[in-house]
């Protein structure tokens, strides 16, 4: 793999190998560009039930009501 994990891949063994990807391209892209690891820690905490089940429409919906 050249030392690099791809975003939201699932990787297992050694040398690590893709087992299989989280999420769609679509989806990668636009949690990429939602970025809610930079948010404030009160924008986390009240999106946190969103970041948990992965629910990238709502992170989408936060990330507009800045």
């Amino acid at each position: 793999m050249g030392g690099s994990v791809p975003d939201y891949a699932i990787v297992a063994g050694n040398p690590a190998k893709i087992i299989r990807m989280r999420f769609s391209d679509e989806q990668i892209a636009t949690l990429n560009c939602i970025c809610w690891w930079d948010w404030g820690i009160e924008k986390i905490e009240a999106a946190i039930e969103a970041i948990e089940g992965a629910d990238i429409a709502k992170l989408s919906e936060l990330c507009l009501d800045t």
